[in-house]
């Protein structure tokens, strides 16, 4: 092959490179934003949209995701991404590195949590986490009940196991309801706080057996129990 050949033939190659990065950098065009899920979506209308979670914690299902486009891609499908990178690195400095800091300030870490019935209850693990510890460094954690209220109603299980005792003793301007305390207790336990079994079991006895089913069939469809309706004004 000629020189001026071989020459078109290394810059069509990078052409295609710089191409190819873009594409698995943005994302496939037809990727789906993480915005279109919402509360109240079962599991696996969730999933037809995300594809299946990375990884499971309790009620918590996370996925890593490329928050500029849609998910990213992983596998095998990662190696020829590295190779073009490296080549593009190499004829182009700065231009590579430039290209993967896009890619890596777009990662991210989702995580979707579901309720009993495996429907979506809130749609990121960190912002109940962030609400719920925003709530316990409150100066006035009564005036702040919307925090945790927050946190509890997506599933967070540290908040569920706050309020199911809220209910329970009637504290932070609570009435006393030992039976919204049970099914907040379950939400607790179902969420895989480590209190949460212990208190379900000191929760049951308190109620009569019928009330106690009752409220774990309403606890299994889903039906949490309202926690900004016991806050006072």
């Amino acid at each position: 092959m000629s020189r001026p050949a071989a020459i078109c033939a290394l810059t069509l190659a990078l052409a295609l490179a710089g191409c190819a990065t873009a594409s698995v950098i943005k994302g496939p065009p037809e990727a789906t934003p993480i915005g279109s899920v919402e509360r109240g979506m079962t599991r696996a209308e969730a999933e037809a949209i995300l594809g299946r979670p990375d990884a499971r914690q309790n009620n918590v299902s996370l996925y890593d995701y490329n928050l500029g486009s849609g998910r990213e891609k992983s596998g095998l499908g990662w190696l020829p991404f590295m190779v073009l990178l490296d080549l593009t690195s190499a004829f182009t400095p700065g231009v590579g590195y430039m290209m993967y800091r896009e890619w890596r300030d777009q990662r991210g870490r989702v995580g979707l949590l579901y309720g009993p019935d495996d429907r979506v209850l809130g749609l990121s693990f960190i912002a109940a986490e962030i609400a719920y510890r925003g709530w316990r460094i409150a100066a006035d954690p009564e005036a702040d009940l919307a925090l945790l209220c927050e946190a509890a109603e997506s599933g967070h299980g540290a908040a569920a196991h706050t309020e199911a005792g809220r209910r329970l003793y009637g504290v932070y301007g609570a009435e006393v309801d030992v039976e919204a305390a049970y099914r907040w207790a379950l939400m607790a336990r179902f969420a895989g706080h480590p209190d949460g079994p212990v208190l379900v079991e000191r929760i049951a006895p308190l109620l009569p057996a019928d009330l106690r089913g009752r409220a774990e069939s309403r606890f299994a469809a889903g039906e949490l129990p309202p926690c900004r309706a016991a806050n006072t004004s």
